[in-house]
């Protein structure tokens, strides 16, 4: 009885101190991964910064676990910038709650969009060609994001108003169980690619929901964050969904 409670014994303090030899890591939007003290030295001044830039915005921190191995674990941080409907701070194109309201990686302008082949819900494989000859619009959400949701109606819309003459893509990290239980209860009407997390960080994203607008030639024309919401003169804290006419605007100029 003594050789096994000390067999046991040794078993317990072996997973344990194992479990606890595991270094972290984090890795931020632009796919750069650092050690915990880096994260640690940096995390402060960050969040220091992008307060200082929205006053009166709350800050959430996200850190998803993404990879796990013997000796350590890959977190993937996420910084969501909250904002207040009225904020001064506020841009035309703010979304008014998620992630950071800016454009990633602005270099992509007047480039072809860097879409190899990625694969659909459907199970196609979609590449850049396949786009070509047609404007495109590549809406950016993952499934928690509310303002993602609340703009859906309006890009389905404008889906409608404009038919096949536009392809219209959605790209998320979510895996492709989480996109069907999703579209069981919300209706989004585009060309779904899941389990994009891989490409998503490659492009730099942050901000969430992101649109992107591609010319003919598979051309970044345009990056626009939400869909802009409307200020009712009687109830300005309390902004609703815009329609979305801007946006199919910027779609009728590259037909």
């Amino acid at each position: 009885m003594k050789k096994i409670t000390l067999l046991f014994t040794f078993i317990f303090c072996f997973i344990f101190s194992n479990a606890f030899s595991q270094k972290k890591y984090y890795k931020n939007g632009k796919g750069v991964i650092v050690d915990e003290e880096t994260y640690l030295a940096n995390k402060t001044k960050t969040l220091e910064k992008i307060q200082a830039k929205f006053p009166n915005a709350t800050i959430e921190e996200d850190n998803e676990e993404i990879k796990t191995t013997k000796d350590s674990i890959i977190y993937l941080n996420r910084i969501k910038v909250n904002m207040k409907a009225g904020d001064a701070s506020l841009k035309d194109n703010t979304t008014m709650a998620g992630a950071m309201t800016m454009n990633p990686n602005q270099k992509l302008m007047g480039k072809e969009f860097p879409l190899t082949s990625l694969k659909t819900l459907d199970g196609k494989d979609l590449k850049l060609a396949d786009l070509k000859g047609k404007p495109t619009l590549i809406n950016f959400w993952f499934a928690a994001c509310k303002p993602c949701i609340e703009e859906m109606p309006a890009l389905n819309q404008i889906k409608k108003n404009l038919g096949d003459k536009v392809n219209f893509v959605s790209v998320t990290f979510e895996s492709e169980k989480k996109v069907q239980e999703f579209l069981k209860k919300h209706n989004f009407d585009f060309q779904h690619i899941p389990n994009a997390r891989e490409f998503t960080t490659e492009l730099g994203i942050m901000a969430y929901p992101l649109n992107v607008f591609l010319d003919k030639d598979g051309k970044v024309a345009r990056m626009e964050n939400g869909i802009p919401y409307k200020y009712d003169k009687e109830d300005k804290e309390n902004p609703k969904m815009g329609d979305g006419a801007e946006f199919e605007r910027i779609l009728k100029k590259l037909l």
